[in-house]
């Protein structure tokens, strides 16, 4: 196996066992025997434990950024599509903890244990994308479209909807999720749409 297929390897066992077990209920040892392959060759290729559950979080931020929803987010800012914004943000939470649902358990992890700078590096809407939206809700009150509310408080009320619908259905994987995600993006849409706009 090639040096790049075994690096892979060892990211995806040490992937899955931390999103089960966390930092701490991990060890090498562990991941060796989920990778096939002995410890020591775990050193070989990172220097530390937290060498390689830093390298778990940059194999995900590298691999599941969305420019085009980015893009999108940024495109209904600028054209002051107040009600696609919100549609936006919400398919994009759900789409994120349906796409990445090991890596949100991981992430979860990662805030219970105080590993907090990793968990921000792996959140799936990146911070200054997050200020740019609390910054135009608070233009769009200021303009009068918006109700008059902490902006990142009605970012958090949007934001958190999705969020909890997504971590019950795809981390918790909760029976009583019978909503399809297009269902929940809509009601979540027309809630936060009477809440937020006048």
């Amino acid at each position: 196996m090639k040096q790049t297929e075994r690096r892979a390897s060892l990211i995806e066992a040490a992937r899955t066992l931390f999103s089960e077990r966390g930092f701490h209920g991990t060890t090498t040892k562990q991941i060796a025997a989920a990778a096939g392959v002995t410890e020591s060759l775990i050193f070989r290729h990172f220097e530390t434990k937290e060498t390689l559950y830093r390298a778990v979080i940059d194999d995900y931020v590298e691999n599941s950024r969305r420019p085009d929803w980015y893009d999108n987010i940024r495109g209904f800012m600028a054209g002051n599509a107040d009600a696609e914004l919100i549609r936006a943000l919400i398919s994009f939470v759900i789409e994120a903890y349906r796409s990445y649902p090991v890596m949100q358990r991981l992430v979860l992890f990662a805030i219970l244990e105080g590993y907090h700078q990793e968990a921000d590096r792996a959140c799936h809407l990146p911070k200054a994308l997050q200020t740019q939206v609390i910054t135009y809700l608070r233009r769009r009150q200021k303009e009068g479209f918006l109700q008059p509310m902490d902006p990142a408080a009605m970012f958090h009320i949007i934001f958190g909807m999705a969020r909890s619908y997504a971590i019950g259905k795809y981390v918790y994987k909760l029976k009583e999720m019978h909503a399809s995600d297009q269902e929940a993006v809509e009601a979540f849409t027309q809630f936060a749409i009477r809440a937020a706009l006048k």
